[in-house]
């Protein structure tokens, strides 16, 4: 047998070990997934905002002097009193809130 084929044989068998090993260490390190089962997260319910938080809000704004942001605002709604608003607008309205309270608008 020729050197060549002898580093061939033990390069070889070298191989198959390293790959035993990663094989023993894969399943030592791996997560237990044995009898586990995946619950699937359920999804977040929004809460919709009522008229009397949006009121409440406003409200607030204006006890700071910021009563010609609220009005201009209410205005933008095309409504010249809050409850003329439709609800599915209270969500943007209360964006604009808090862009009013932090001055940027």
């Amino acid at each position: 047998m020729s050197n060549f084929e002898q580093v061939d044989k033990l390069l070889v068998k070298l191989i198959d070990e390293i790959n035993a090993w990663r094989k023993e260490l894969k399943e030592l390190y791996a997560p237990e997934t044995k009898g586990t089962e995946t619950v699937p997260e359920q999804a977040v319910e929004l809460v919709p905002i009522t008229l009397v938080e949006v009121r409440t809000r406003l409200a607030e704004l204006s006890r700071d002097g910021k009563t010609n942001q609220v009005r201009a605002l209410i205005e933008k709604f095309g409504a010249s009193k809050l409850s003329e608003i439709d609800p599915k607008h209270y969500p943007a309205i209360m964006d604009a809130a808090v862009e009013i309270d932090h001055g940027k608008r």
